[in-house]
């Protein structure tokens, strides 16, 4: 039996453990934790799904941070990219490649090139040894790599396997002339412009009868769409820059197309996949301050998988980066909700920091703890290292054993000492 690669797309996964899961933070340091918790857990759910086509070979893709060749080539890529809770993330992208490491599986990433153009290239190198390739992502720019027998896609989010006759039914084309429809039909969430009049459909339709893209550039004065004839002649202005439209879908096709060269850090042979070691998780969760997830996250043990207790060649563990506080608290408070204490043994009351429109060009910056206004500047040091989610805030300024005396819902009429320590161990009101 030939080798099986199980190749990730750990960005992917990283982002959607970040936007749908719940945020959860150290509580020795606010060190956000959320994210990595959902990925571990994904991860463990995927390993133990592919033990039914068992891969002797398993890595992690994860992009890296700053600019890759091809902002080089268009400035213009990927700008429409939003900015928000980036730090966040980023704070905890680090502790996801240890998590990978921990149940075994390589990870690795290239400077200047994408998550994307690491995966094509190992599915190159992983074809020219004779393995099998599984690609793990929902991103539609691989199904460019598909080849049945050889390289598959398994999406996560649909729980299905793409493989050929799924790419035709989605592009209209074979898997090796999706990067063509793309460069002539754009792609709005790369912001990867394509040329105007030209949609999915008309640029498989050309692809189709000219063969390529360079087939489809060298017949212009033969296609039939006489909007698209006219953009491909034409000059298009992009970021000040200049072309014809023949010129700029050529250089479009450089974006969406994945580079297969990318000179990698690993070979294969560092690729091969191992047991879980559960010592590693277990110290790892307990330097993120939540043990208590230990058994949640690894509840469902598949049948044909186990957690090693032990290894006796531990690993590197990078023990002080895991330990020490990751997160770079910004100087300038950052709107959210917290908890904090007022007094010394008081209890915790709830706060939220956000922003109104101070002028044109200005935003003002407002505090509020349990109920009264605030000021954020000398309040944040405190409230930075106690971020609560949303649903917490809520929770906490109603639930019934706070509304009495430090909820302002619960009598508006009735002054609330907010720094008054709590009576007796039970705080909750009597009722006749």
């Amino acid at each position: 039996m030939s080798d099986h690669i199980l190749i990730i797309d750990a960005s992917g996964f990283a982002f959607r453990s970040f936007y749908v899961f719940p945020p959860y933070y150290r509580e020795s340091d606010g060190q956000p934790t959320g994210a990595i918790l959902g990925f571990m857990g994904m991860l463990w759910r995927l390993i133990g799904a592919a033990q039914a086509d068992a891969p002797t070979h398993a890595v992690a893709v994860f992009d890296t941070p700053g600019k890759t060749f091809r902002h080089d080539l268009f400035p213009l890529y990927k700008a429409n990219r939003p900015q928000a809770r980036s730090m966040e993330l980023s704070d905890q992208m680090p502790f996801m490649r240890h998590v990978a490491e921990a149940l075994g599986v390589a990870h690795t990433e290239m400077a200047g090139f994408e998550a994307d153009d690491v995966i094509a290239t190992l599915v190159t190198q992983a074809r020219a040894a004779g393995m099998r390739s599984t690609i793990v992502s929902s991103d539609k720019d691989f199904g460019q790599l598909v080849i049945d027998g050889d390289v598959e896609i398994v999406d996560p989010m649909k729980k299905q396997r793409v493989i050929s006759a799924d790419i035709l039914a989605r592009w209209g084309v074979e898997p090796v002339q999706v990067a063509d429809v793309q460069a002539l039909c754009g792609d709005a969430v790369d912001n990867i412009p394509g040329m105007p009049g030209c949609g999915t459909d008309i640029a498989s339709r050309l692809v189709r009868r000219f063969g390529d893209l360079e087939g489809v550039l060298s017949n212009i004065d033969q296609i039939r769409f006489k909007r698209v004839q006219a953009e491909l002649r034409r000059v298009h202005s992009f970021d000040g820059v200049k072309k014809k439209g023949s010129d700029w879908v050529r250089l479009f096709h450089q974006l969406t197309f994945l580079r297969r060269d990318v000179t990698l850090k690993v070979t294969l042979d560092d690729l091969k996949a191992h047991p879980p070691v559960k010592s590693h998780l277990q110290r790892m969760l307990r330097s993120l301050e939540a043990t208590p997830r230990f058994h949640s996250i690894f509840a469902t043990e598949p049948e044909n998988i186990r957690l090693v207790a032990h290894v006796d060649n531990e690993w590197a563990w990078w023990e002080d980066e895991l330990i020490s506080p990751g997160q770079r608290i910004p100087e300038d408070p950052q709107s959210g909700f917290y908890r904090t204490k007022l007094v010394k043994g008081g209890p915790y009351v709830t706060a939220r920091i956000w922003r109104t429109k101070w002028n044109a060009t200005q935003d003002q910056v407002k505090c509020e703890i349990a109920g009264k206004p605030r000021d954020p500047h000398q309040h944040w040091p405190g409230l930075s290292l106690k971020p609560i989610p949303r649903e917490n805030f809520n929770v906490m300024t109603k639930r019934s054993d706070n509304a009495p005396r430090h909820a302002p819902e619960a009598n508006p009429n009735k002054p609330i000492d907010r720094t008054a320590q709590p009576a007796s161990s039970n705080p909750r009101r009597k009722t006749s």
